[in-house]
């Protein structure tokens, strides 16, 4: 995720994936948005997919990252 508005009863969410031919892209993104919909409060939800910037195993938080 890199950026999400909400604003009213609408959420947009920027995200990427880690390659653009992620065979799992739409299950994620539907995912994603079905998710962020059963917020309280949020009536619809806009999720656009973005390449920039690039993601790499460097953008993993230190809470999730394997050592």
């Amino acid at each position: 995720m890199y950026d999400v508005d909400a604003e009213g009863d609408r959420a947009h969410i920027k995200m990427t994936l880690t390659t653009p031919g992620c065979p799992m892209a739409a299950v994620i993104l539907d995912n994603v948005k079905q998710k962020v919909e059963s917020i309280d409060g949020i009536k619809k939800a806009e999720v656009e997919l973005v390449w920039d910037p690039p993601w790499t195993p460097d953008r993993i938080s230190k809470e999730v990252k394997y050592d």
